[in-house]
């Protein structure tokens, strides 16, 4: 098994190219520095660069772009996560709006956040799966998509902006402001019913880990760090506080530029400091592993490449 895979991004403007007599169109390219995330879905490689999408293709080692002559339904890309148990690429625009691109290269788009008429902003802040469906935060609450229909099954407006969310087992988890809640319940309106499980964090934000009982909480207090808890073993209404850490890692001051799941546990680039930490579990034992890396960004398909 390999065990990383390294893009490089080699030059950079953009350029017009002359399609057809009398028509120009323009071919957005991108330098390394420029180059924001990074996904390793098997056969391609998704990278976001500025406001556009780029693929890799291994197959060819050709790279294109994600754009409208695609068939994408928007220009401007804020965020991209992959859903490595449905095979398929969810992209949020600077609007809202969502496309999600599948396997086959079928695009599937999601307006409802962006057409929605609320009287607060509609920003997406970030994206995670579980259990057949994606958790949307967003500045005024969570959007729950179901992935078999891809449309969404439930809104909820909580009035303030949720950071990041994710579903571990039978408990949501989000973060809002520099606090960390949970619930259990299986309907999530009201965020006045969710816990408090702690205050202890600065701009908290969640990963977690496909194993279904693991999650890591990023956090810059302090010394930035990494927390992983275990919900298999622990009461949640512990989180947040000592014994329910089963892993704690301080890394540095500065915080990730892009961070990819391996089979169990994540691979965290540091860009801007020329290095990247491969985070892994073998019999329940997490280790933690400082790699030099240069400038770039490293990703690892998980289930081999």
């Amino acid at each position: 098994k390999k065990s990383l895979l390294l893009i490089i991004a080699l030059l950079a403007l953009v350029t017009p190219v002359q399609a057809v007599q009398g028509t120009w169109k323009l071919h957005p390219k991108y330098v390394g520095s420029s180059v924001q995330n990074l996904i390793d879905a098997g056969t391609t490689i998704y990278f976001q660069a500025g406001k556009n999408l780029f693929a890799f293709d291994k197959s060819t080692n050709k790279v294109y772009v994600l754009d409208k002559d695609y068939g994408m339904s928007d220009a401007t890309v804020t965020k991209t996560a992959y859903n490595y148990d449905k095979h398929y690429l969810l992209v949020a625009y600077n609007n809202s709006n969502i496309d999600i691109v599948l396997q086959d290269g079928t695009i599937v788009n999601i307006p409802d956040i962006r057409d929605a008429v609320i009287n607060s902003k509609k920003g997406i802040n970030d994206i995670s799966f579980a259990g057949g469906k994606a958790y949307v935060a967003t500045e005024f609450g969570l959007v729950v998509i179901d992935d078999n229909t891809m449309q969404i099954t439930n809104t909820y407006y909580y009035d303030r902006s949720i950071l990041s969310a994710c579903k571990v087992g039978d408990v949501l988890l989000v973060t809002s402001g520099n606090n960390l809640y949970y619930d259990t319940r299986k309907n999530h309106d009201g965020f006045d019913k969710f816990v408090l499980a702690s205050s202890a964090y600065t701009s908290p934000k969640l990963y977690p880990c496909n194993d279904g009982v693991h999650f890591f909480l990023w956090s810059t207090h302090d010394t930035a760090s990494y927390r992983s808890f275990n919900l298999a073993t622990i009461d949640v209404s512990k989180m947040g506080m000592a014994d329910a850490i089963t892993f704690e890692k301080k890394v540095s001051n500065a915080s990730p530029t892009n961070v990819q799941p391996r089979s169990i546990g994540y691979i965290a680039n540091f860009k801007a400091n020329s290095y990247f930490y491969n985070i892994k579990t073998s019999d329940g034992s997490w280790t933690f592993t400082k790699n030099s890396g240069g400038a770039e960004l490293y990703s690892s398909y998980p289930e081999g490449d």
